[in-house]
């Protein structure tokens, strides 16, 4: 049926009503056309994609599938195959598409949508060559020249994909996403400086870019470039303070600031990010405690070749299976390593979540009757705190993979010890702490024992002192690194060996050190390598330096089983206490400095006395097999003592609250052989 000659003036008013931010009256107007003909597909045109925009799938499915009956042709399919992207049905989309493009090959959003069909399907290089076909069609197409950005981007196609955010800004000069996706390409290509222009000018334009600046400020800091140290750290506080919820990379602040309250903010903003986006998620009901073994549930990323599985494999393996029954629920892929088969063989079960949502995730932990769900990931890399915000076990627990509070009320404990995280701290913490009596960290007696290697393999003078840290390049400050520079000054026969993770940071520390005035070849660089070696090369070592505010983790724990003396700078936050811990554990909290002072004092004085050296050398050979730190059949014990006290309190109807797991407790405990 032909339209009258009012209907195109009524749409026209409704394009009108849109674009002045009236979907109501559009909505009338649609309503209006329909109701004098119900066939009118460019109103039923009109009115599906205004339903599409408001997210109301259901509506619009309905109304653009009546406009293609009424021979709404082409834009009507688009449409519709849109609608089916959104919501996860690309096939079904790609044959409307090709349908759309048959009868009009030139159509740009016909091209674009099929380019988002291909992307939601993994071919990214199909999509990009999609979405340049979109905007030779169609020059002025902004979503098809932001969206081949992206896909070049995720493909590593960095160059190409900084060309095309530089051409869709060059047309559109104030978009925030663009501004955005070209900052993030610049960091990943070390262009620091041009990803701060981009990510500035989008704060302008009304962006949140903590995130960015965050990631900025963490890339900088890999490579060891400090000139925007100060400046970062300002802004990044000051968005911290300002409250509200916030995204941001946690390391960028653990890394920098040794300051409790700060990482309490940090957690809580984060944890309300993740809040607010899981409000309306429904919450799966936790099975009921029948009895029997206590059900644990390991929650991690890191099921692989990561340091988390390799602190936490002895653990997993020596749980008393009398009492616990175990389960890994992963999100980590299978890098095929040994240490992964090592870790899926010690649990009871071993569950893949990582194509999973949150809300199936969830589920399934309710379902399996978890009584303690324990998070291994925190705020880190790959984790997923959404799938605890559910709240799918009674008991949740943050352990070893985030040194810091989740700031949130939905982890009721946090595994430590009186040296990393005293009592006192509490305020600090959302969780309640719960005190193992040596140390949080677990470690694996089955690591490789250090083997015996010359100096002259990795370039080292002989007759030297070598001082090592072998810590990742971002927890070097320049005010630890000018500390280093005076021992080296006044003791001239001494080197430094640092972890050589990039090229970067070798040039701008030995620049550093030349600023310092020191020749920039006594700094050497040991590059990566796999376990065994790593931990043989400790050998050539005299002493390591360790940093603060992030101190060694898993670093130090190495350093120790091979034998190599730790110096640590007590800091005020967990992640500047972890390295005093494991040296209390170990047995040698003397080496423990209370202030940069001493820090530097003992550095010198140990230097100057290799016989102490050798002696705590000795120590350490004999800590393997003798000291809490590496004694993990212990450890367990301890841990599991704590995961029954949890379920005490539990089933009593009590609230969580701060405990320590005392020696003389776990003694008694073991000795009746009870379980909770």
């Amino acid at each position: 049926m032909a339209g009258r000659p009012e209907d195109a003036a009524q749409l026209r008013a409704a394009d009108g009503a849109l674009r002045s931010g009236r979907p109501d009256l559009a909505e009338a107007i649609y309503q209006r056309l329909l109701a004098f003909d119900p066939q009118n597909g460019a109103a039923l045109l009109g009115w599906g994609r205004l339903r599409r925009a408001l997210g109301d799938g259901k509506a619009a499915a309905s109304l653009l599938q009546r406009a293609i009956a009424s021979g709404g042709g082409p834009p009507a399919q688009v449409e519709f195959a849109a609608l089916l992207i959104d919501h996860g049905n690309p096939g079904p989309a790609e044959t409307l598409l090709r349908q759309a493009l048959a009868r009009d090959a030139r159509m740009a959003a016909a091209h674009f949508q099929l380019g988002r069909a291909q992307a939601a399907r993994g071919h990214g290089e199909i999509a990009a060559n999609l979405f340049r076909a979109a905007t030779r069609a169609d020059p002025n197409m902004r979503e098809a020249r932001l969206e081949l950005a992206k896909t070049l981007a995720g493909l590593s196609r960095l160059e190409e994909a900084s060309a095309a955010y530089a051409a869709l800004l060059k047309r559109h000069p104030d978009d925030v996403a663009a501004l955005l996706g070209h900052g993030w390409v610049h960091g990943q290509m070390h262009r620091f400086q041009a990803a701060l222009v981009c990510f500035d000018r989008a704060e302008q334009l009304g962006a949140d870019i903590a995130r960015q600046l965050a990631e900025v400020a963490l890339g900088l800091a890999h490579v060891c470039d400090w000139s925007r140290r100060d400046e970062l750290r300002r802004r990044l506080r000051l968005r911290l303070e300002q409250g509200g919820p916030c995204l941001i990379e946690t390391y960028a602040v653990l890394s920098q600031e040794d300051d409790p309250v700060l990482h309490a903010r940090m957690g809580a903003q984060l944890g309300e990010t993740v809040r607010l986006h899981m409000q309306a998620a429904p919450r799966p009901e936790p099975a009921p405690r029948q009895g029997g073994r206590i059900r644990l549930g390991y929650l991690s990323a890191d099921f692989n070749q990561h340091a988390t599985a390799l602190l936490m494999a002895e653990v997993f393996e020596r749980h008393d299976r009398s009492r616990f029954e175990t389960i890994g629920f992963s999100f980590s892929h299978d890098d095929g390593s040994a240490t992964r088969r090592r870790v899926v063989s010690a649990f009871d079960r071993f569950e893949e979540l990582r194509l999973e949502s949150p809300v199936e995730s969830a589920r399934r932990i309710a379902a399996a009757g978890i009584d303690i769900l324990i998070d291994l990931k925190g705020y880190t890399t790959g984790a997923r705190p959404e799938i605890a915000a559910l709240r799918p076990a009674p008991i949740q627990v943050s352990h070893i993979g985030y040194p810091a509070t989740m700031g949130v009320g939905w982890y009721d404990y946090v595994i430590a010890d009186p040296v990393v995280l005293p009592m006192t701290e509490q305020p600090h913490w959302a969780e309640r702490i719960v005190h193992l009596p040596h140390s949080y960290q677990p470690n694996d007696r089955r690591r490789p024992l250090p083997a015996t290697e010359p100096r002259a393999r990795h370039g080292l003078p002989e007759g030297a002192v070598v001082f090592a840290c072998f810590n990742n390049p971002y927890k070097i400050t320049p005010e630890m690194f000018s500390v280093w520079m005076e021992l080296l000054s006044e003791l001239p026969h001494a080197v430094l060996w640092l972890y050589g993770a990039n090229h970067f940071a070798e040039s701008h520390l030995r620049a550093a050190a030349a600023r310092h005035g020191v020749v920039g070849t006594r700094l050497h660089f040991a590059p990566p390598v796999e376990l065994p070696a790593h931990l043989a090369r400790h050998g050539c070592a005299d002493l390591f330096l360790d940093t603060t505010p992030y101190g060694a983790h898993t670093t130090c724990s190495d350093a120790l089983w091979a034998g190599l003396p730790v110096l640590t700078l007590r800091g005020a936050s967990f992640p500047a206490r972890v390295a005093a811990s494991l040296l209390h554990a170990a047995g040698l909290p003397e080496l423990v400095a209370g202030s940069t002072e001493e820090y530097k004092a003992m550095a010198l004085q140990l230097a100057r006395d290799p016989d102490t050296l050798r002696r705590m050398r000795r120590q350490l050979e004999q800590a393997r097999t003798g000291s809490p730190l590496f004694d993990c059949a212990r450890f367990t014990r301890d841990l599991e003592t704590a995961y029954r006290t949890m379920i005490d309190r539990h089933l009593a109807g009590l609230a969580p609250d701060a405990f320590s797991v005392a020696v003389d407790d776990l003694a008694e405990r073991q000795l009746r052989h009870q379980p909770a």
